[in-house]
């Protein structure tokens, strides 16, 4: 483009959530993510330095703007770019082009050329901060204004610009009269001056925090059915607001459809799993300081599947439409339904008066279905099990409530259909014991009553040891050696959890300096931290002081967590692995493989090492399918550069076959059980000297 015809390059941004326009003035602009770039993308798809624009100058001096994958140092994108639907590296751009990056954000670049730099936005430019004023301009046609002055180039664009455009722009003054319409804004606002300041064009615009400075800003309204996207721009010399307005209608109600679709469920339009989950963990943050009770319900329905198979799937659908209708009628609108999957469902009262409640809530979903279910020419009779978890004694958190009131389901199994059953959170020890339990916790620490036992990761292949998982032990004078199983979940509930943690860590890296000063080669500490622990707000703050204490490099200690535990407060557990790990600790998601979306949160966490859970080894035979599923998840793992370690290997079968799928770290009582410090000093002296890490990275 000549620089005798200066021109104006704009960004048309759209995002899954809004749009906005840019116009470029500078040379290069950075695009992506990250909030360090020129142009920021509210989109989880897009790379945090997607892409790079440069504006570049050919030999005869025509001016333009380029694209560019990636960050312009060399560094590509994940999901690349991609212009008019052709992926591209780079490209220099033309009018009317689309880029789309990452699949949801969708860019158009626009030229606007003229004699004088013009900007549809207002961005700074002297023709646009002045006001629209055509009272003293005979307008015909263009054509004829041209005529009548040859000369007047500018004065026909200023006067024909909003008064062609066929979207409405409206100029105001800061006390909200009307100072002009174009005849778009006209036909579409026909009583803008009547109803004045209560018009939603102008409601909220007269704050003085809007119109300081030269600022343009956008926001959505709605004026009848239709949804508007409107950009003001305040002009501080003529103090003047302007706007520009865009209906969006049927792009809002396509996003509004999308969202509910992300959130419910298809056949019963009730809030789906992921909907549930959120909700209830917003519940759960009101209810601590507020000291609210509240209960869970899972509730399966029965024989869903003989319909399934005696009248067809459609059948199916419909009785559990109809269900799902019948038992959001039992519970109050506070309160929220949901269907968990298949024929599970869940409901979250939010605030209860008694523990009777629930019982009296569930009493009432039980005769709704007295009558049966009239689909058709047929009358389905269907039977409930419901089970009732209630905050905060059953749980603290989401999982462990839905878990449990699971687990209640499963004992009123026991009591026949059309039943409910309240969790026993001490059904596996006597209340007595638990209450000795807890209570002689307290002072074990004190008393000296646990030790440490080691057990090795070890290199299928060579042999050689890559760590050791520390894991503690209980001994106690009254109780006698009691499982990890049953003491710490009541170490858990108790608060005790935090300091014996405390000592784990501490004891467990000063071990493994010792080894190293004793002459053996460095391996990697693996200690395990509860969701208690983890969610703590000094966890940081102790593993910086406990490897600080004990001389430990960062880089050989691995903190292992639980999906459960990231599922506590996900915003929260991205920045404690985020500190931890620029310290140079190693983090590791154990019993990988049991959880809902663990790959959801392998994508959203940067971990290091990938455990599977010994249950996912121990089922695996020597099966087409077993064998698929355990090998995509060793796949898995490697592709994302992660160790993949597998647990419980117990017999030399379940060794050959993760070593034939390329799992190289293992660890089972068949490798070797759990060492005492003075056994597992004797076994690294024999088979760490084959394997040795690298002080520098983990």
């Amino acid at each position: 483009m000549s620089n005798s015809q200066q021109v104006r390059y704009v960004l048309v941004i759209e995002e899954p959530k809004s749009s906005r326009t840019i116009a470029l003035v500078q040379s290069t602009y950075s695009i992506g993510r990250h909030s360090s770039n020129s142009i920021v993308l509210n989109s989880k798809q897009v790379s945090r330095k997607h892409a790079t624009l440069m504006r570049k100058k050919d030999s005869k001096d025509n001016d333009g703007f380029w694209i560019i994958d990636g960050d312009g140092q060399g560094n590509r994108s994940n999901n690349g770019i991609y212009i008019n639907g052709q992926r591209r590296l780079e490209q220099e751009l033309k009018q009317g082009d689309v880029v789309k990056l990452g699949g949801e954000v969708k860019i158009t670049y626009q030229i606007m050329e003229s004699e004088d730099s013009f900007d549809v936005f207002g961005n700074n430019t002297e023709l646009l901060e002045k006001p629209y004023d055509t009272n003293n301009i005979s307008i015909t046609n263009q054509g004829d204004l041209a005529r009548e002055n040859s000369n007047s180039y500018e004065l026909m664009k200023l006067a024909s610009f909003p008064e062609s455009m066929p979207n409405p722009i409206v100029e105001m003054d800061i006390k909200g009269r009307i100072i002009y319409l174009n005849p778009a804004a006209k036909l579409k606002f026909q009583n803008i001056e009547e109803a004045n300041k209560k018009h939603p064009l102008i409601a909220g615009l007269l704050n003085p925090e809007i119109y300081r400075d030269d600022r343009l800003f956008d926001r959505q309204i709605k004026i009848g059915e239709e949804v508007l996207e409107q950009y003001v721009h305040y002009l501080p010399e003529q103090q003047l607001l302007r706007s520009y307005l865009f209906e969006i209608t049927d792009r809002k109600r396509s996003q509004e459809r999308l969202e509910y679709l992300a959130y419910h469920d298809l056949v019963t339009d009730l809030p789906n799993r992921q909907y549930f989950q959120e909700q209830l963990a917003t519940a759960l943050a009101n209810a601590a300081p507020n000291q609210n009770t509240m209960a869970v319900l899972f509730i399966k329905l029965d024989g869903c599947k003989n319909i399934d198979d005696t009248l067809g799937y459609e059948m199916g659908d419909r009785l559990l439409k109809a269900f799902a209708k019948r038992l959001g009628s039992c519970i109050s609108a506070e309160d929220l339904v949901g269907r968990w999957g298949s024929n599970e469902f869940t409901v979250l009262l939010r605030s209860i008066k008694n523990a009777e409640e629930p019982g009296k809530v569930s009493q009432k979903i039980i005769y709704s279905l007295d009558r049966p279910f009239a689909i058709d020419n047929y009358k389905l009779k269907t039977n409930i099990r419901i089970g009732i978890a209630l905050y905060p004694q059953d749980g603290e958190d989401g999982n462990s409530l839905i878990r449990n009131a699971d687990a209640a389901l499963c004992n009123s199994q026991e009591q026949g259909g059309n039943s409910y059953c309240f969790y026993s959170q001490k059904s596996n020890l006597q209340a007595s014991t638990w209450l000795k339990m807890s209570n002689l916790l307290q002072n074990a620490l004190e008393r000296k009553e646990f030790v440490l036992h080691y057990l090795p990761e070890i290199n299928a292949r060579s042999g050689g040891t890559y760590g050791v998982e520390a894991l503690l032990r209980w001994e106690n004078s009254q109780l006698g050696l009691v499982n990890p199983d049953k003491f710490i979940p009541v170490a858990e509930q108790n608060g005790s959890i935090v300091p014996i943690g405390e000592w784990v860590l501490q004891t467990a890296c000063a071990q493994s300096k010792a080894w190293q000063d004793q002459g053996l080669p460095p391996i990697r500490m693996a200690v395990n931290l509860s969701w208690r622990q983890f969610k703590d707000k000094n966890i940081v703050a102790v593993v910086s002081k406990v490897l600080s204490e004990t001389g430990l490099a960062p880089n050989l200690l691995e903190l292992e967590i639980t999906e459960t535990t990231l599922m506590q407060d996900v915003s929260s557990a991205l920045k404690t692995m985020h500190d931890l790990q620029r310290m140079g600790v190693n983090m590791t998601i154990d019993d990988f493989g049991i959880g809902y979306s663990s790959l959801a949160y392998l994508r959203k966490f940067n971990f290091n090492v990938l455990k599977i859970d010994r249950f996912l080894v121990q089922e695996t035979k020597n099966d087409p399918r077993d064998l698929a599923f355990m090998s995509a998840l060793v796949s898995l793992g490697h592709s994302l550069n992660l160790r993949v370690v597998a647990k419980g290997i117990e017999t030399q079968e379940q060794l050959t076959l993760l070593r034939s799928l390329q799992c190289e770290e293992m660890q089972g009582y068949f490798l070797s059980k759990p060492l005492t410090a003075e056994e597992a000093t004797t076994f690294l002296s024999i088979h760490s000297t084959i394997t040795t890490i690298n002080m520098r990275s983990a």
